[in-house]
């Protein structure tokens, strides 16, 4: 096990979602020689309780208004006491806890974003806290940050996930190492089960139809060629790191659809509590932050822990 030093982000915001983060991080991740903060950023008073001549109840608010800073921040050291009892259980030493509280200086998400970029091993945030995740994917704060967060691992937390299985979606590009290295350094201290999955796309026949038996195994045995090494290798890193071999698998799901829904759907029926995934594949455009297939993850793995790694 390495003995580098880690340091972990967790952007919470005094809800019942920042104790689950807290919870999950504590569970299913390398905790040991980890320093985590938790950051807290502090928005603007809403404009309407300045605006007393539009709306006569506002007055009798304002005194507590005014204190807005105030109690917003002792909010947050209130949660900070409660998520650093969670990691405590969890051998965190209390030396090891930061609590960073905030004005927003460009909004909560730039806020958040930016303070990514500062050598984040792993950031977790969850897909109801930090402003509902919407249907659209637009408009919400955790959308915004599990987006452009573009410097770190980073997860967002679905409802109450199990810790005890990851299911690791690779291909033949640089970023499955990235992947593979990121699972074994932060992931594999409760020596879970890990599938190594890999999705066989299956294109069809011009006129739409199915491809005939005999092509569907042709082109399943190309990918497997293509795999095998890719698979090897991260094999070799799993257990160098820790990993009994017995609980790695590797599995090839042929898809004629979706990627991310057929890699969900997997998850789904093998009850993983985590899919990992490169932010961008083999195939993905330079100028987008975020590939296709794990954008579409952000969509549908709402009851998942999902984590994307650059």
């Amino acid at each position: 096990m390495s003995s580098e030093r880690k340091l972990v982000l967790l952007p919470v915001d005094g809800s019942d979602e920042s104790m689950e983060v807290a919870k999950y991080i504590a569970k299913a991740v390398n905790l040991s020689n980890t320093e985590v903060v938790f950051l807290s950023i502090i928005d603007k008073m809403p404009d309407i309780f300045w605006e007393t001549g539009r709306d006569a109840t506002v007055s009798d608010h304002l005194e507590h208004m005014k204190s807005w800073d105030t109690y917003k921040e002792q909010k947050m050291r209130d949660c900070f006491q409660s998520v650093s009892k969670i990691l405590g259980a969890a051998n965190v030493p209390t030396s090891a806890l930061t609590c960073n509280v905030q004005k927003s200086n460009k909004g909560i998400a730039r806020d958040i974003i930016a303070e990514c970029k500062f050598g984040y091993d792993a950031v977790a945030i969850g897909r109801r806290g930090l402003g509902r995740m919407e249907e659209s994917m637009l408009g919400s704060i955790a959308a915004k940050v599990f987006i452009n967060v573009v410097d770190a691992p980073i997860c967002l937390l679905g409802d109450k996930p199990k810790a005890g299985k990851i299911l690791v979606g690779l291909d033949n590009s640089l970023a499955s190492i990235r992947v593979v290295n990121f699972v074994s350094k932060m992931l594999t201290s409760s020596n879970p089960a890990v599938c190594l999955a890999h999705i066989v796309r299956i294109p069809e026949t011009k006129d739409g139809k199915p491809l005939d038996e005999d092509n569907v195994n042709k082109i399943s045995r190309e990918h497997e060629a293509q795999m095998k090494p890719v698979f090897d290798n991260a094999i070799k890193v799993l257990t160098t790191a820790g990993l009994a071999p017995e609980n790695i698998s590797t599995k090839f799901i042929k898809a004629s659809g979706s990627r991310a829904a057929n890699l969900f759907n997997e998850a789904k029926t093998g009850k993983f509590g985590a899919i990992v995934v490169g932010r961008k594949g083999l195939n993905d455009t330079a100028e987008f932050t975020m590939g296709r297939m794990p954008y579409k993850l952000g969509y549908i793995a709402k009851n998942i822990a999902l984590w994307l790694v650059p």
